[in-house]
Order: structure tokens, then sequence, then C-alpha cells
């Protein structure tokens, strides 16, 4: 979809959220192409970015082939799209709720793992339905309907908990992991898989977010049009409060001490869109910073250090350095496609691409100083991307290719099936499907056979 295609869009739905009413919303989801959204979508807090698209995907009901894709992947114009979409839902639809979490599975999971040993195994379990996948240690979390499960790399799982969350979610940050309910008012911290506490808030939740130290926030709505952030310290007492006087909080991610916040706030004024970044020192009443983009949509931001913020829109990614703002790189010519921006990570990749050809896409990975490390020329259809300290993965409907910080391509598998979402973990990649998560090693030469016990229990 090219840009000017996009304008017209987002004029056309800044109109129905400016003077529509509740029956507009949805013929203005038909005609802006809702409905058509790509499911491409994967979710882990990498990033704000696959919240906004699991909104949108719930209330459209679209799902990818089936499956699942939320934690910080989509095309383009669908980033685009969702950008106006939250305006719609929360200035227009008032019976909407504005939580969603990710698209769900119809069916069961089984997971397949095998060392690369003499002695091979087979681990399966399975859920109704699957909301959030997400690197732990060197496994993973899986998140469903009923709670989270934590998974190391034998495939043996180490944690259960069940939580009763109408639209469960999750943020993870080093050993520490939020759950909560989108739309409901209550959410848990863990710590190292153990429950630390439950809590309940007095007005519907739409984001949270945690430290890797002791502060949390909650993101809630207190009205069809208001959204105020409330951050906590560990003992759960209420250490700042920010209420939104001018647009509606889209998503928050706070600095490695927990003592900081940015707060990404959309809005919309005479049908044009607008995002504003606040950046919260909690010490104080007032803001420590902000910065509008005229015209963007902010899809997320990134701690990268106590002062350094990364901020990435729909045409260009920014550095916030204290209180002055710098451009990383722009997309130019070409459309984000996929995004991970993890917060446990120092490497944050983007994956941009020419809709006119349909295999040609560009990877750029961002250090942790939020300097350009490497461009990387990609061939092939991009499904996925996820970052580590060490390294970037990059999911293509056939293969797995993975770089190192200085763009080396250090591993390759080979003669994959479809695959909705991938994480990296320690030395570890783990893929999604929609029956099946299985694990491969992130460095060296791989075929998929070699490597993986293929399913043979069925579900």
């Amino acid at each position: 979809m090219k840009k000017d295609e996009n304008s017209e869009k987002k004029e056309s739905i800044y109109e129905i959220v400016n003077h529509g009413d509740d029956e507009d919303f949805e013929e203005a989801a038909d005609d802006s192409g809702i409905t058509e959204l790509p499911d491409d979508s994967g979710e882990r807090r990498k990033t704000g970015i696959k919240r906004k698209i699991s909104r949108a995907v719930k209330k459209s009901a679209v799902k990818h082939d089936g499956g699942y894709h939320v934690k910080k992947s989509f095309s383009a114009s669908s980033l685009i799209i969702i950008a106006a979409v939250l305006f719609v839902i929360i200035f227009a639809a008032a019976n909407v709720n504005s939580g969603g979490v990710l698209a769900t599975f119809n069916g069961q999971v089984s997971s397949f793992f095998s060392k690369k040993s003499a002695e091979n195994f087979t681990y399966s379990f399975s859920a109704e339905s699957v909301y959030g996948f997400a690197s732990y240690d060197d496994g993973f979390a899986l998140l469903t309907e009923d709670g989270i499960m934590y998974v190391d790399s034998s495939g043996e799982i180490t944690a259960k908990q069940s939580l009763n969350y109408g639209d469960i979610a999750m943020d993870i940050n080093g050993r520490k992991t939020m759950l909560f309910d989108r739309g409901g008012t209550s959410y848990s911290l863990l710590y190292n898989q153990s429950m630390y506490f439950h809590n309940n808030t007095d007005d519907s939740i739409t984001d949270g977010a945690v430290s890797g130290k002791d502060n949390y926030a909650v993101v809630v709505r207190e009205d069809k049009t208001k959204t105020s952030l409330y951050v906590y310290n560990k003992n759960s007492g209420n250490i700042y409060l920010w209420r939104c006087t001018d647009g509606y909080i889209s998503d928050v991610s706070l600095s490695p001490s927990g003592n900081k916040g940015a707060v990404t706030v959309l809005n919309s004024k005479n049908a044009v869109m607008s995002s504003t970044v606040y950046i919260l020192d909690f010490s104080y009443d007032t803001e420590y910073a902000s910065f509008s983009y005229q015209g963007q949509a902010v899809l997320g931001t990134k701690f990268l250090s106590e002062k350094k913020v990364l901020s990435v829109t729909d045409e260009k990614v920014y550095l916030i350095d204290n209180q002055e703002q710098s451009e990383v790189f722009s997309y130019g010519d070409n459309d984000i496609y996929y995004c991970s921006m993890d917060s446990s990570s120092d490497l944050t990749g983007i994956i941009t691409t020419d809709y006119s050809h349909d295999d040609l896409y560009t990877l750029t990975v961002i250090n942790s100083s939020g300097k350009t490390a490497y461009t990387q020329g990609l061939s092939g259809k991009v499904r996925g991307i996820d970052t580590s300290d060490k390294c970037a993965v990059v999911l293509y409907a056939d293969k797995i290719e993975t770089y190192s910080k200085g763009g080396n391509l250090v591993g390759t598998v080979t003669g994959i099936k479809y695959y909705n979402d991938i994480i990296v973990s320690s030395n570890y990649i783990y893929v999604l499907s929609s029956d099946s998560v299985k694990k491969y090693p992130a460095y060296g030469e791989i075929k998929a056979e070699d490597s993986v016990i293929e399913d043979q229990t069925g579900y």
C-alpha cells in the first residue's frame, strides 16, 4: 500500500473518530480495510507494537492462517491502520474492550524438542488457546487462557501458574513477569517463576509493564476517553500517578531501574494524527521531557539505558537522549514490516520492505547505544524476527538465519515448515506454529529434520 493511500484511509478514520457515533465503527472498519489486516502478528512485550495489532485483530476477528503472530511484527499498512483503529475503538465504540491480546489458536499446542546428544526425547503439552510466547532464561514462557507455564531448554515445565483472567496479557523483564487482564481489573506479579502477589484496580486495565528491578506500571481506562498511568513499588505502594489529558495512552515502557517511564499518547485533531512520547521521572510531578510526531504513529518505545530511549514510528526511528532527540534512520521509500525491540535485549531489529517486491527486505540492527550496527539485505519471504544481546534471528517461510552483533551470518536452519513466530533464548531458537513449538540451535548449519523430533502423537 502506498503512503498516499494510507493517508486517505487515516483521514477517513479520523473523521469517524471526531464526528462519528458507535454505529459508524463497523462501516469505518470495513471501508478502511481493517478486516483485511494480515494476521502477521506475534506477543511478547517485545514492544507496545504487538499490543496495538492485537486490539485491532480482536475486533476484526482476523487470524493468521488459523494461527498466531503478535509479538512485534506486521506489515507497514497494518501498522498505520492500527494506530487509527485505536482512535476508533476508544472514541467511537464504547462497547469495545480496549484490550485484546493475541489472536487465539483454534486447536491444541504440542511441543517437541530434541537434544544434540545420543538420547533424544519427546515432550508434549496442549492448551485450548495461546496468548503469548516469550523468551525466558534459556527456554520460553507460554501464556495460555489458563495462565502461564515456563519451559526450559530440555523441554521440561519448570513452573505453572493458573489464573482466571478473561483476556490475559504479559510483560517479562529479566526474572520478573507481569500478568494482567485487559479490560478487567486484575493483575499479578511473578518473580523467579513464583507468584509474588495478586492485585486489583478500580478501573479497567489497558496496558502494563514491569521493570527489571522494583517498580511496575499499570495503565487504566477511567472512562471511554481517559487513561491514567499508575506506578507502584514492589510492595504495591503507589509512588506515581500521571493522568493523560490529551489523547489516549497506547504504550508504556520502564527504564532499567524502574524510576523512569516512556509513555506514548496518540491523538487526532482535525483529522490529523499525532503521537507524543512523554519521558517521566517518577521523582518529579511534571513531565521530564516530551517529543511530538505530527502525522506519525509511534509504534513502541524502548529504554536503552536510564537516559536513552528508542522511539519507533511508522516512518523513522529516533533516539531520545536525556532531553534531546535525534534521528537514527528513516525508512525512506520503504515501509516498516517487522520490528523486535525487547526491553531485555541489547539489540533492536527493524525490517523494512518495498511492497513492489515481495521477496526483498532490509534488516537494520540498532545497538544498545542507539546507533545502527549494520544493515543487511534479505532475500525470501520474511515471517518474523527476534533479537538477543548477541544476535538477530530472521524467520523465513522455509529457513531461519542468525546474524551476529556485527552482521555476520553465523547460523542457518533449512528445511523448516510453516511457523508463525520465533524467539531466541541463549543459544537456542524456538519457533511456534499452529500445533507445535520446536527448538533449534542458533548457530551453525542445521537441517531441521536432524535436530527436531517430529510430532508422532497427534493432538
